[in-house]
């Protein structure tokens, strides 16, 4: 038998209505006959829909679901093999239902918990052939029911030995009888007492469900009273940064799976609005880290950390999560969920509903139906995927292609989930940048984020990886805006989506609007060299030198490969704009000493540097050594024009940005900021150039 669910669990209660007089009726023995195919139908049902049969007394049955949607579409599912079956010598079998969704204590075999008596007394209510849902059930399956089904608002009721009403709803399905007599309630509680109950929200509802619960079992188990009651140290957390979930499988070959999983839960907080949390980039720099979880804090400038373990035995995954406030230091809440692997994406959406719960976060409609919506994925697929997503992030040599290979798996293993479409989008994006553009890379990039859209439109990474193509690929400066938009909408927290962002910002003259997205990416994911690029671009490109300069000496204390050779071209950069190229020079050919391979970018500025120093023979060294560079490595045509700006050849300039308007080159999108170019626009070609691009003048 399957382990029991645990965690958010959804409960069936089923019964027969009328039950003595069908005894009475039908005898002992026919009525055992009955009762025994009224079972084998229930349990054929459970069985199909991925129920646990939990108990069974008299004409009574226990299950209990990992999804409510799963629970719903069982229900209909076993009232329409009641009423379709042919029952003996005119019987009418008449069975109620009801569903409840909570976290019950499990204990061996079962579960103890006001949960459990919340879905019997809600049966109870019920009429025979009728399914019933409490509000909990309908926030959960609203989003995702059987198809044809909808829900009935019956209102608000107070049901026998429960202290706090129900709002409580009936699934109405075309094959199904849906009219049936006033519910067997207490007391219905009128409208305006009902709608003001339902407007309290179900963050209410859980604090309620709290009280009963905790003076039910009078435990704290896994930070329930916490989770349910409300902490008063929560309620001032806004911001939060998951560390590296450790993996205790005893298997060194499941790092991947660890990694990806606090990912997977980075990804679902950061579609909480009101939540600002770390990025990916900036949490791993602290796997096995030393550092004590207020130093790590106050680093990340968080108010609170998410620590905790991950271990996968066979098809199992548990999770393990401590939340933890910076300061003072003191332990929120703490919780285990286990499911089996297919059911992965629902794990993470339960463990990331458990945070937000702990940090009292009220949730939109919206967010709560993101956070939900999670479905069973091939377990082979989601290996690959993992593993995927772990070649592309560690940036290792052939690690693009080799990303590619397992997100490739992981669509043949899978071709209906969203998620590895767009990691093949985001790793062709990562080569269109080194040749000319429009490329294969742009093509496959472009249909692989689109197959991600299709499949599933609400996944963030997907929108950027498409704002990002239609900015650099194509010039499509309103699909640039709306998917960046729409990525930002679906997690706010998600820093390249604000990074990307602020570039768009930047070429369209937006300047301050600009500079608040990449300010913010960089409150997100302080950590990153490319958000903080992207800071020192927008500060750079607007004559905000000193504050470039802080960001190029941070990029150089970042532990990156390219950090010390990229921080000091940025610093650079900095030097020559702020007139002092003889230290520029020296930035720049450390820069230039420490890239392997050599960078076409930090030599293209060593020779603007020289222009400006005077240096002629050297700057015009420098472009015969790109010219003979570009035989073999793709060198941006706008490089090559800078340093003949620099040097006054005004023509050479404007035919090397020609060939870069002809290639799309990506520099040619801040042309009107970079300081490089400042010479030249005065001159009408400048203007023209700008014009034909689409920029506004």
């Amino acid at each position: 038998m399957a382990a029991l669910p645990i965690g958010t669990v959804t409960f069936l209660f089923t019964d027969i209505e009328g039950s003595t007089a069908l005894l009475q009726r039908l005898g002992d023995h026919r009525y055992a006959e009955v009762l025994e195919e009224h079972r084998r139908l229930l349990r054929a049902a459970f069985e199909r829909g991925g129920g646990q049969e939990v108990g069974t007394q008299g004409d009574s049955f226990l299950v209990a679901f990992h999804r409510a949607r799963d629970a719903v579409a069982t229900a209909v599912a076993a009232q329409r093999a009641l009423t379709n079956h042919a029952w003996p010598d005119g019987t009418s079998l008449r069975v109620r239902m009801a569903l409840h969704t909570g976290e019950p204590v499990s204990e061996t075999g079962g579960y103890v918990g006001l949960d459990v008596h919340r879905a019997a007394r809600i049966c109870a209510a019920g009429h025979g052939g009728q399914i019933l849902v409490s509000q909990a059930v309908e926030v959960l399956a609203t989003p995702d029911l059987p198809r044809g089904a909808s829900l009935r608002d019956l209102g608000t009721h107070r049901l026998k030995d429960l202290r706090e009403p129900e709002h409580l709803f009936q699934v109405v399905n075309p094959d199904l009888p849906a009219d049936f007599p006033p519910l067997k309630s207490l007391e219905a509680i009128p409208e305006t007492t009902a709608s003001r109950t339902k407007l309290l929200g179900r963050r209410t509802w859980i604090l309620a469900l709290a009280a009963m619960l905790a003076a039910a079992v009078g435990l704290n188990v896994g930070g329930l009273r916490y989770r349910l009651f409300g902490n008063p140290a929560a309620e001032h957390i806004r911001s939060i940064a998951v560390l590296p979930l450790e993996n205790i499988s005893r298997d060194p070959d499941q790092e991947y799976f660890a990694e990806g999983m606090t990912d997977a839960l980075i990804n679902d907080l950061g579609k909480i609005g009101e939540l600002r949390v770390i990025s990916r980039t900036s949490v791993m720099r602290y796997k096995g880290s030393k550092k004590s979880l207020q130093e790590i804090a106050r680093e990340l400038q968080v108010d609170s950390l998410v620590e905790g373990t991950v271990a996968r035995s066979g098809d199992r995954v548990r999770i393990t999560a401590n939340l933890v406030q910076a300061s003072p230091e003191k332990h929120l809440w703490a919780d285990s969920f286990e499911r089996d692997l297919r059911d992965v994406l629902a794990l993470q959406s339960d463990v990331s509903r458990a945070i937000a719960n702990g940090i009292q976060i009220r949730l939109t409609p919206q967010e709560r139906t993101r956070l939900m919506s999670a479905h069973s994925v091939d377990p082979a697929a989601y290996e690959a995927y993992l593993e995927g997503r772990y070649f592309f992030e560690k940036l290792l040599p052939f690690g693009g292609s080799k990303a590619r290979q397992y997100f490739e798996l992981a669509i043949a293993k899978d071709p209906t989930w969203a998620l590895p479409y767009s990691g093949l989008a985001d790793s062709f994006a990562e080569g269109y940048d080194h040749m000319a553009i429009p490329n294969e890379f742009c093509r496959k990039a472009k249909a692989a984020a689109l197959d991600a859209v299709k499949r599933d439109d609400k996944v963030a990474e997907t929108h950027t990886s498409l704002a990002d193509i239609e900015f650099w690929c194509e010039w499509d400066w309103f699909g640039a805006d709306r998917e960046a938009r729409r990525a930002i909408e679906l997690n706010p927290s998600f820093a390249r989506a604000h990074s990307s962002h602020g570039r768009y910002l930047l070429a369209m003259g937006r300047t301050g609007e600009g500079l608040a997205e990449t300010k913010r990416a960089v409150e997100l994911d302080p950590l990153s060299f490319r958000i903080r690029w992207d800071r020192w671009l927008l500060l750079y490109m607007t004559g905000q030198y000193d504050a470039a300069a802080e960001q190029c000496r941070k990029i150089q204390e970042l532990d990156t490969k390219q950090s010390p050779s990229q921080g000091r071209l940025y610093c650079g950069e900095v030097d020559v704009a702020k007139g002092n190229p003889a230290q520029a020079i020296r930035e720049l050919l450390e820069a230039v000493t420490l890239s392997e391979p050599k960078n076409p970018r930090a030599i293209a500025n060593l020779g603007y540097a020289y222009a400006l120093a005077g240096r002629r023979n050297d700057a015009q060294e420098v472009i015969a050594h790109l010219m003979e560079l570009s035989k073999h490595d793709y060198v941006h045509p706008v490089l090559v024009a800078a340093v003949y700006a620099g040097l006054g050849e005004k023509q050479d300039a404007f035919e090397w940005l020609e060939k870069g308007y002809r290639v799309h080159s990506r520099d040619l999108l801040e042309l009107r900021y970079d300081p490089h170019f400042a010479t030249l626009r005065s001159d009408p070609r400048f203007a023209d150039l700008v014009r034909r691009m689409g920029l506004p003048q």
